[in-house]
């Protein structure tokens, strides 16, 4: 049994990273994003799968190259490789929890993609 508070993880950009390795050595790691309107990352890529559940706001997602809009209640599966993006959109924060298969790795890898 391993337990942590959302307050006590590190805060990096926009969001609170529980690092899988890192809070009692599980295969998963959960990123929850904590956004103002019009933040988010860039175009980017990831070598896991990625699930998101928008539990809070809207935004709008570029999702090898098609692009839409999610709101609080919505899940959305981003495939290994896929170049994605997201914005929060609206007047309030908007609350994302992405959970990843990060078994082994002591930071989330991140590939910044040129457009």
């Amino acid at each position: 049994m391993h337990h942590v508070r959302q307050e006590k993880l590190p805060f990096v950009g926009s969001s609170y990273q529980f690092i899988g390795a890192e809070q009692g050595s599980t295969g998963v790691s959960v990123f929850l994003f904590h956004g103002k309107p019009g933040s988010g990352p860039g175009p980017h890529r990831h070598p896991y799968d990625e699930i998101q559940f928008i539990r809070e706001g809207r935004g709008v997602w570029t999702v090898s190259g098609k692009t839409f809009e999610g709101a609080a209640g919505d899940v959305f599966v981003i495939k290994a490789g896929e170049v994605h993006s997201f914005k929060a959109t609206g007047d309030f924060h908007w609350y994302n929890s992405t959970f990843t298969s990060v078994p082994a790795l002591s930071k989330r890898t991140f590939r910044a993609v040129g457009i």
